[in-house]
């Protein structure tokens, strides 16, 4: 219902770059948690949002440069600790945005292929070895 309220009166272009403010700050929250593992959802949760929001967001520098930010070992350690069904959507998620930037070689897009995508599928098969 909130969904057709919203189009109604926000256009898709301006939907789009709200999604992209919303995925910035996500990206800051997931940068910015506490380490401590006691604090450790607030990290799933962004990242589940940031799923969420980046299937609507167009390719942007800015979101680009932001995502860069999260350490590469912050990204592995969603995927290795994180709740197992959600691994799809976020991989996904991800990968198609990077995606819509049309340059398989961008550096972040480079890192997300191979390290992240297989990670994901190895860890949501009933079989880890598989």
């Amino acid at each position: 219902m909130s969904d057709k309220i919203l189009q109604a009166i926000i256009t898709w272009e301006d939907q789009g770059w709200i999604c992209r403010d919303i995925a910035l700050k996500c990206i800051r929250r997931i940068v910015n948690a506490p380490g401590d593992r006691g604090r450790m959802s607030i990290k799933y949760d962004e990242w589940q949002n940031l799923a969420h929001v980046l299937k609507h967001c167009p390719p942007c520098d800015t979101l680009y440069r932001e995502f860069q930010h999260i350490p590469r070992p912050m990204i592995k350690s969603y995927f290795e600790d994180g709740a197992f069904w959600r691994y799809t959507d976020v991989a996904t998620s991800a990968s198609q945005w990077l995606q819509s930037f049309g340059d398989p070689t961008l550096e972040l897009a480079a890192f997300w292929r191979p390290e992240i995508l297989p990670l994901a599928a190895r860890l949501r098969s009933p079989d880890p070895y598989n």
